[in-house]
C-alpha cells in the first residue's frame, strides 16, 4: 500500500493541483455576476475546492493506507477501456471527424436560446406564487408594465394643448404596438371632463383646444376629488411632467426591453423636449438580467483565459494548453445547443453554467493529458500505446467521477427554484458531454498533433 500510494502520488501530485486551481478559477469567475448570490456560491466553492486539495494531500494518503489490505489482481478482468482505446486508435481520423461534425450540428442550435429572466419563471408550477402569477397571466390583460415620464420644462405647464396633444400622440403610438394591451395617462382624464362638459357628445373626446380651458378642467377634477386624493399618480405636484403607464403581455426580456427602447427613440424623434428612460419592476428585472448575463459572458471569457494560462504554467507546453481548451470549451458550447433545442430560455443561472463547467471540465483533459504525457516521457511509448497507457491508468476514474458529478448536480433538478434546477440540469449535461467529447476527441487530437518522437520532459 505504501509504495502504491507512492506511486499515486506521483502521478496524480501535479494534475490534482492543476485541476483544483481551474476548478477554483472557474468558480471564482461567478465574481463577475451583479448578484450576491451568486458571488458567495462561486467563493464558497471555490473555497471548498482548494481545501479538498489539501486533504487528498493528507488526511486521504493516511486512511487508505491504514484501512486498504493487500489483495491479488483480478486477473480475469476484461479491460472494456482498453478495447475502445484500440479502437479510437485504429479509427482516430474518421472519429475526429465524425465527433467535430456532430459538435457543430449542436453548435448550431445555440441562437435558440432566448435571454428570458422572468422572476415568475424562477418558480417551478405547484407553488403558489407561480400558480397565481399563472392564473394572472391567463386571466389578466396585462401582466407586464413600463411607466415613462413625459416632461414639459416647467410648472404647470401639462395643461399645455400642445403638450397634451404630444402625449395622446404618444399613447395613441404605444396602443398600437404589438402585445401592449392598455395605455393610460393624464389625456383620458382631461379628454373625460372635455366629453362630459359637453353634455357627453362623443365628438368632445379629444384635448381641448384652449390651455386656459384645460387648466380649468384639471382644477375642476382635483377639487371634485374625494379628501385625500389627487392626480400625483398622473402628474407630479408641481405640474410639470406628466406619466404614461403601459401595460403588455407576457413578453421575453430582449421584447420588453425593446418596447422601451423604442419608446424612447419615439420620443426622441417627436418630442425631444423630454427623454427618460422608462421604469417598472418588471424593467428592473430585465436590465438586471441582461446585465448579469452580460458579466458573466466576461467572466467565461476570464475562465477561459484563467484556465488556458494555468495548464501553460503547469504544463509548460503551449501546444498542449490549446488541444486542453477544444475538449474544455466545445462541451459546453454543445450543451448551450441542446438547451436551445429542449428549453429555449436563458436566465441568469443557465449563463453562469459555462464558468462553472469550464473549471469542473478541465480536470478529463488535464488527468488524461498527463497520463498520456507520463506514457510518452517516463514509459519511452509510442503515441498509440500513450493512449491505451492513459486509459487504463485514469479512464474509469474519470467515468466514476463524471457519473458522481452528474447525478450531484442532477438532484439540483428537483429543486422549485427554477434558477437552482436549471444550473444542475444544464451543468450535469454539459458535464456528461465532456466526459464522451474527450474520450471521443482527445486521443484522435494528441496522436495527430504529436511527432511521433520522444517528447522532452
Amino acid at each position: 500500500p505504501i509504495e502504491a500510494m507512492r506511486e499515486s502520488l506521483r502521478l496524480n501530485f501535479q494534475p490534482i493541483i492543476l485541476t483544483s486551481v481551474t476548478t477554483a478559477v472557474g468558480f471564482l469567475t461567478l465574481n463577475f455576476s451583479i448578484s450576491p448570490p451568486f458571488q458567495s456560491f462561486g467563493n464558497m466553492t471555490a473555497v471548498g475546492v482548494l481545501w479538498a486539495m489539501l486533504l487528498s494531500f493528507t488526511l486521504l494518503p493516511a486512511v487508505t493506507i491504514l484501512l486498504v489490505k493487500k489483495r491479488k489482481p483480478d486477473v480475469k478482468k476484461v479491460d472494456l477501456l482498453d478495447r475502445y482505446a484500440g479502437f479510437v486508435v485504429k479509427h482516430h481520423k474518421p472519429v475526429f471527424i465524425s465527433t467535430i461534425l456532430f459538435a457543430a450540428f449542436l453548435i448550431v442550435f445555440i441562437p435558440f436560446n432566448v435571454i428570458d429572466d422572468d422572476p415568475i419563471s424562477y418558480f417551478k408550477p405547484g407553488v403558489p406564487f407561480r400558480d397565481g402569477s399563472d392564473f394572472m397571466i391567463e386571466n389578466l390583460p396585462g401582466v407586464k408594465d413600463i411607466n415613462f415620464s413625459v416632461s414639459c420644462g416647467e410648472p404647470g405647464c401639462v395643461n399645455d394643448v400642445n403638450f397634451l396633444g404630444k402625449l395622446d400622440d404618444f399613447e395613441a403610438w404605444l396602443s398600437a404596438v404589438p402585445k401592449v394591451v392598455y395605455v393610460s395617462s393624464y389625456t383620458d382624464v382631461i379628454k373625460r371632463l372635455n366629453r362630459s362638459m359637453n353634455r357627453d357628445d362623443e365628438s368632445y373626446y379629444r384635448i381641448p383646444t384652449d390651455s386656459e380651458l384645460s387648466a380649468q378642467y384639471n382644477l375642476l377634477h382635483e377639487m371634485s376629488l374625494p379628501y385625500g386624493l389627487d392626480l400625483n399618480n398622473q402628474i407630479n405636484i408641481d405640474k410639470s411632467a406628466a406619466r404614461v403607464a403601459v401595460l403588455a403581455e407576457k413578453m421575453t426580456t430582449d421584447e420588453l426591453i425593446n418596447l422601451e427602447i423604442q419608446g424612447r427613440d419615439w420620443l426622441q424623434k417627436n418630442y425631444s423636449q423630454s427623454v427618460s428612460p422608462g421604469a417598472s419592476v418588471s424593467l428592473m428585472f430585465a436590465h438586471l438580467g441582461v446585465k448579469n448575463i452580460d458579466s458573466m459572458l466576461l467572466g467565461g471569457l476570464f475562465a477561459i483565459i484563467g484556465v488556458t494560462l494555468t495548464i501553460l504554467f503547469a504544463m509548460r507546453s503551449f501546444r498542449y494548453a490549446l488541444i486542453s481548451m477544444i475538449p474544455n470549451s466545445i462541451p459546453a458550447f454543445m450543451a448551450f445547443g441542446i438547451w436551445g433545442i429542449l428549453v429555449g430560455q436563458v436566465n441568469m443561472a443557465v449563463a453562469a453554467v459555462f464558468s462553472i463547467s469550464l473549471g469542473i471540465l478541465v480536470d478529463d483533459t488535464v488527468h488524461f493529458i498527463t497520463k498520456y504525457r507520463d506514457g510518452r516521457h517516463n514509459k519511452s511509448l509510442s503515441p498509440e500505446d500513450s493512449i491505451h497507457y492513459a486509459f487504463s491508468k485514469v479512464g474509469s476514474a474519470l467515468i466514476i467521477t463524471t457519473v458522481v458529478l452528474v447525478i450531484g448536480f442532477g438532484m439540483l433538478v428537483l429543486s422549485d427554484f427554477n434558477l437552482n434546477s436549471m444550473m444542475g440540469l444544464l451543468t450535469a449535461i454539459t458535464i456528461g458531454l465532456a466526459l464522451i467529447f474527450d474520450f471521443l476527441i482527445l486521443p484522435p487530437l494528441l496522436m495527430m498533433l504529436d511527432n511521433g518522437e520522444k517528447l522532452k520532459a
